[in-house]
């Protein structure tokens, strides 16, 4: 299987990339976790700190963190992947919805 960039590139994903992507999107599609992100971005937390900090139980913040995990899990496990994936987000960046 593969996705097209457009006409003139062509960029193709094994069915373990496609998965890994799958994953690594999922991660990313909750803004909670983006929001953990934007917070550990800036400096070292616990899951404690990061559940006081977004007031919200300790549990809810610890499966999260273990979803974002995971999915960093995926992205590093394969260079070739983070490559085609990379490429892939470079072409659509700056790009004009086309909604």
């Amino acid at each position: 299987m593969s996705l097209h960039a457009d006409e003139s590139k062509h960029i193709s994903f094994s069915l373990s990339q496609i998965e890994r992507l799958c994953q690594v999107a999922k991660a990313l599609s909750s803004p909670l976790r983006v929001k953990m992100i934007g917070l550990l971005a800036s400096r070292s937390m616990n899951v404690n700190e990061l559940a006081e900090a977004l007031s919200m139980p300790v549990s809810t913040a610890a499966l999260n963190v273990l979803q974002l995990e995971e999915a960093y899990e995926f992205y590093k496990e394969d260079p070739a992947f983070q490559q085609e994936l990379t490429a892939l987000l470079n072409d659509y960046a700056g790009r004009p919805s086309r909604l």
